[in-house]
């Protein structure tokens, strides 16, 4: 009977550690986010992350881990008064170069 515990023991070790590691899989599944943003504010920002080494997605993913290890925004939110001296219209600020670009986007 000893050695029939001991068998138990092993498959149920055995299992533990199969159910363990689906848990692990599991949570490091990735997964997809889609959202819309600016033609402009994209290219601009992939140059900015091209140069620093890198990509789109490795910096959405730090900017998404920040959020969960902050709880929150990793930066504190301003309007524009905050951060440019006065509210200005949202067509001074877009970053359009040409009216075209504009029409293009929308």
């Amino acid at each position: 009977m000893a050695i029939k515990a001991k068998t138990t023991k092993a498959k149920t070790a055995t299992k533990i550690e199969a159910e363990s590691t689906e848990k692990i899989a599991a949570l490091e599944k990735m997964t997809s986010i889609s959202f819309r943003t600016r033609q402009l504010t994209k290219k601009k920002a992939e140059k900015i992350f091209s140069d620093m080494g890198i990509s789109t997605s490795a910096a959405l993913n730090m900017f998404l881990t920040q959020v969960v290890r902050d709880k929150g925004l990793p930066f504190t939110p301003t309007t524009r008064k905050d951060t440019m001296g006065g509210v200005k219209d949202d067509a001074d600020t877009a970053g359009y170069v040409a009216l075209e670009e504009l029409w293009e986007e929308l």
